[in-house]
């Protein structure tokens, strides 16, 4: 598997020794101490989330293998339905010990509707803040927290967006080959490279040179879906308040794991490409672009049909 040093990426404009986004050294900092990190410096980003959903004890009395931990926009109830009722129930089936909880952020008109949804499936995690596409970071920053205060003992974590197809037999496979320890840090996930911040002002990407003045961003993981380790998960979520807001989630962690000197793996079951085919999806561990509910409702009971019943629907 490939794999790419931070450090390899200087002509971008040497983000490892620390004039973006906060003049210190934090890869010194934090090997000092996750706990004692950075304790002579003040913050520079006040992120911290108030919680409108919170399912604080779904982590309680267990140790999970893996935590998953979908993205999802606050308006799409029948998607999070679908997804309960089709990958949901085979990630129980597979892991002796696995949690699952979307990631929602707060929309006034969809409040009674989130809150009717929750008391039946007990799993969102609801922020403070709008529900917006540029607001990303926010709903990513809250998963980090989250993870940190109410289930820090869980090994691997999977971040991945609420339009995901998820291979649950090949994660499995992938995982079983996986040997870390408490301070092993794992990243995994589609390696974006030679990404260019997007200058037009109309461009739903667009940021400024004042927030971003590089010509490229560093190589980062595809936020869509990523597989961390619990060690990489604490670090990151202890250099966030130090760092300065962006709005692209998975920028912004390519800068902190650049800044922390971290490696990043790109995942051989991980693809940048959408595809319908099951007998493809059989060969990816996740894949993005279902939106639709029905289509991806669809395309589940094809691949358990073909892939994991034979002879009946597991799903809907």
């Amino acid at each position: 598997m490939e794999k790419v040093r931070r450090d390899t990426i200087r002509k971008l404009g040497d983000m490892a020794a620390m004039e973006y986004p906060l003049d210190i050294d934090i890869k010194h900092q934090t090997k000092q101490g996750i706990m004692d990190k950075l304790k002579f410096t003040s913050p520079i980003s006040n992120l911290s989330i108030q919680y409108e959903l919170n399912p604080s004890s779904l982590c309680n009395g267990v140790d999970p293998y893996i935590l998953i931990l979908i993205k999802s926009a606050v308006k799409h109830h029948y998607l999070r339905y679908i997804l309960r009722n089709t990958w949901i129930k085979e990630i129980y089936r597979t892991f002796p010990i696995a949690k699952v909880a979307f990631l929602l952020g707060y929309s006034h008109k969809e409040r009674l509707i989130v809150w009717s949804e929750n008391q039946v499936s007990g799993d969102i995690i609801q922020g403070n803040f709008t529900d917006a596409y540029r607001n990303n970071t926010f709903k990513t920053f809250m998963a980090f927290q989250w993870v940190e205060r109410f289930c820090s003992k869980a090994k691997f974590i999977f971040f991945v967006d609420d339009d995901m197809f998820v291979n649950v037999k090949l994660m499995e496979k992938y995982l079983r080959t996986k040997s870390i320890t408490n301070e092993t840090d794992l990243l995994s996930g589609m390696i974006v490279k030679g990404g260019l911040p997007a200058r037009e002002d109309l461009s739903p990407w667009y940021i400024g040179k004042e927030d971003y003045p590089f010509l490229l961003y560093p190589p980062y993981l595809a936020g869509c879906a990523m597989i961390l380790s619990q060690s990489a998960v604490r670090k990151i979520a202890a250099v966030f308040p130090y760092v300065k807001y962006f709005p692209f989630d998975d920028v912004l962690l390519g800068i902190i794991m650049n800044k922390l000197g971290m490696d990043i793996e790109q995942n051989e079951y991980l693809y940048n490409v959408h595809v319908n085919n099951v007998t493809v999806l059989h060969k990816m561990m996740a894949n993005h672009g279902f939106r639709d509910d029905e289509f991806l409702s669809k395309i589940y009971n094809g691949y358990s049909e073909k892939f994991l019943l034979k002879d009946k629907r597991l799903f809907l």
